[in-house]
């Protein structure tokens, strides 16, 4: 096949192959305008001082060359574990079966490239205006799903924490507005923080005689001072922890390492696998370990109060980033496609079945299977 692939090539293509200059005495490569509907075929180039008309390989110690082989190439085996059809170079001859671990089509070496918050992970944000200054602190607790009922069950959970426990939420009711839930003597207190306009600014107040230019304001004043009114006199305490949504997504790796990271993305060859894991050199960062461009990447995720960051892009939630960058491109063209879950991960590591395939089992199947790129699946191996 090797050795008629010129002569076919040339057969199939015609007149569109290039296999001469496209001008006369030409002195520099052609231009695209120039190639317009003609096609190039290009191969590996050879290591420097290798003859182009051998391919040989080694095997314990000797060499082989493919050319001598009864077929060669591409044949899929299914794992007998996670059942899934992997490639193997494969070299046939007149009485072995020879085939890799597994196929790499890069040569590319492999390696794991470290923790990177550089510019190729950035989207590029504006300063943060007055108003949203409360996004990234932990009291804030956006727009809760379930609204009031969520902000009471949150604080009776962490009502151990005592009064003045407290979250700030979107309101539900007043659209644009927030409320402010805190923990007092038993109970759940809701307060709704009003806001008005200013000539060009935004005031925020909970009572008339204090307005403030920001939310962040406001809740840093009563967090000094006590809220007075005519029922209560409070002073906001410990805020209400966000809650950790990620930790029972798939993705989600809590005992995972940077070394374990590189190991089990060694298994998985997708483009776009990913898992998300603490980071070790960091309390309040997470990684997130993928493969792109035939890498092992790590990008950092730094947690800025309550906000997930990527460079200068933030997130309300890890969560709500993988979802994002699931749809977007995280690094070049590259998505977040294929989750490894830590059930996977047990899989990969359970033992492995090894058998010896009879040759003229294995001869049977490349007979009745054996293409361009071979498809073999064994489903059982007969004793003579």
């Amino acid at each position: 096949m090797n050795q008629n692939f010129p002569d076919f090539t040339i057969e199939v293509f015609g007149e569109s192959l290039v296999i001469h200059p496209v001008e006369k005495n030409e002195k520099q490569l052609p231009s695209p305008y120039q190639l317009r509907r003609r096609i190039i075929l290009k191969h590996k180039k050879l290591p420097e001082g290798q003859d182009e008309s051998s391919f040989l390989i080694r095997n314990e110690g000797s060499e082989m060359d493919l050319r001598n082989s009864v077929h060669n190439g591409i044949m899929y085996l299914e794992d007998p574990v996670d059942k899934e059809w992997n490639p193997h170079f494969f070299i046939l001859t007149q009485n072995k079966l020879f085939y890799t671990d597994s196929y790499k089509p890069d040569q590319e070496s492999e390696r794991s490239e470290d923790e990177d918050d550089s510019a190729a992970f950035q989207r590029s944000k504006s300063d943060v205006p007055n108003e949203e200054l409360h996004f990234s602190e932990k009291w804030f607790h956006g727009k809760l799903a379930k609204g009031r009922e969520e902000a009471e069950q949150l604080l009776k959970t962490y009502s151990h924490l005592g009064d003045g426990t407290f979250l700030v939420r979107a309101s539900v009711t007043f659209v644009g507005e927030y409320c402010l839930s805190f923990w007092r003597n038993g109970q759940v207190n809701h307060c709704r923080i009003r806001s008005k306009p200013d000539k060009q600014h935004t005031k925020y107040y909970l009572t008339d005689a204090k307005y403030f230019d920001s939310l962040y304001s406001l809740i840093t004043h009563y967090r000094n001072c006590p809220l007075v009114t005519a029922e209560f006199s409070i002073t906001l305490q410990e805020p209400v922890p966000q809650p950790k949504k990620h930790e029972t997504e798939e993705w989600y790796h809590q005992h995972t390492g940077k070394i374990q990271a590189d190991e089990i993305l060694k298994r998985v060859k997708t483009e776009g696998a990913f898992l998300v894991r603490p980071s070790e050199n960091d309390a309040n960062c997470y990684t997130i370990s993928f493969r792109a461009d035939r890498k092992i990447k790590h990008c950092r995720i730094k947690l800025e109060g309550r906000l997930y960051t990527i460079g200068n892009v933030e997130f309300e939630s890890l969560v709500e980033l993988i979802n994002y960058y699931e749809n977007h491109p995280l690094y070049k063209r590259v998505k977040l496609s294929y989750p490894i879950s830590e059930d996977a991960v047990k899989r990969m590591t359970m033992p492995r079945l090894h058998v010896q395939v009879p040759y003229k089992l294995v001869d049977l199947f490349v007979c009745l299977h054996l293409r361009l790129d071979l498809k073999a699946k064994l489903v059982r191996v007969h004793k003579a």
